[in-house]
Formats: C-alpha cells, sequence, structure tokens
C-alpha cells in the first residue's frame, strides 16, 4: 500500500452511540443521522436555512452550532480527507469516494473509498489499548486515541502528524 497522505482529518462516532458502525465497516459507508434535514437542501448547500432547522430542533442548545458545523463539513468533505472512528476496539479509517451524500431509509450516508480499514499500511492492527482512563493505539499514540472518545458526531482530529505516522507504520 501506498504511503497515506491527506488533507484533513475528522473523526466521527458513526451513529448515536456507534449505532451504524458494524453496518457502516460491513458495507463501504459512512452513516449519520439529521433525518429531519432535506437531502435536497444540504446538496443545494442552503446552510442559513439548515442552521436554523438544526438550532430550533435542538431548542436552541449550545451544541447545536457544533451539530450544524457536523453536518456541513460531512457534507463537503473532498476524497482527499481521512476519517477514522472506532469499531471493536479498533481504529478504522478510510477516505471518501468523492460521490455526494446519498439516504436510503436507514440514513443519509456518504460512501468510503473500497473499504474501511483497521490496519497501517504495512498491514499492522491498529488496536485500541485502554489502561485505567487512558487510551492508546498499540501503545502508543494517546492523542491519537484521546480523540477517539469524543461522543458527539464529528469533530477534526488536531494531531493530524501522529495520525499520518501512525496510519504509516511508524509505531
Amino acid at each position: 500500500m501506498d504511503k497515506i497522505s491527506f488533507s484533513k482529518a475528522h473523526y466521527i462516532t458513526l451513529g448515536k452511540k456507534f449505532h451504524y458502525a458494524e453496518q457502516c465497516i460491513r458495507e463501504g459507508t459512512m452513516r449519520f443521522d439529521w433525518k429531519e434535514q432535506s437531502l435536497e437542501y444540504i446538496h443545494d448547500k442552503k446552510w442559513d436555512l439548515l442552521n436554523q432547522q438544526i438550532a430550533k430542533e435542538m431548542n436552541f442548545n449550545k451544541n447545536a452550532t457544533h451539530d450544524f458545523n457536523s453536518l456541513r463539513a460531512i457534507a463537503e468533505a473532498k476524497s482527499d480527507e481521512i476519517w477514522i472512528t472506532r469499531y471493536n476496539s479498533y481504529l478504522w479509517w478510510g477516505k471518501l469516494d468523492g460521490t455526494p451524500m446519498k439516504e436510503d431509509n436507514t440514513s443519509k450516508y456518504r460512501v468510503i473509498q473500497g473499504k474501511w480499514l483497521n490496519t497501517d499500511i504495512n498491514g499492522t492492527e491498529l488496536k485500541i489499548i485502554k489502561s485505567g482512563k487512558k487510551w492508546f493505539i498499540n501503545n502508543n499514540f494517546p492523542t491519537i486515541a484521546r480523540t477517539m472518545k469524543y461522543s458527539a458526531t464529528e469533530c477534526s482530529v488536531k494531531d493530524r502528524n501522529a495520525l499520518e505516522m501512525l496510519l504509516n507504520g511508524h509505531q
């Protein structure tokens, strides 16, 4: 496998409490809710209207802005951005295939290039290890593991250099 590079890095939970994680890993998708937001509005980039809808749905809660920003980040993500998640004690990663957001009877989703992977470029599994309150990936990379504790839908990965090292097999 070629060296992994990316322009941005994101963490995603794949549904509330990882509800979609197993399905996403199996089918090569990145699923999320926002059931009330129209796919047409998302494709047409009616961001002001979508922001107002989300704020109203969340009773103008302080988390509404973050929810809206996450929806927009997912909708506008390019194929050179990397997405990580956790499932079954592994870090999984993938890049989007570049097609726009879709929707089926289950949820809205984006498609992953190929499939989700839980190994680095050398084939080493990316195991999440929990030691007390601290988390690690293969006994290293605590900043990446700490990001994976995040419970909201999406966030940026702050330590992109560590993620690039991890995925490129620099244990």
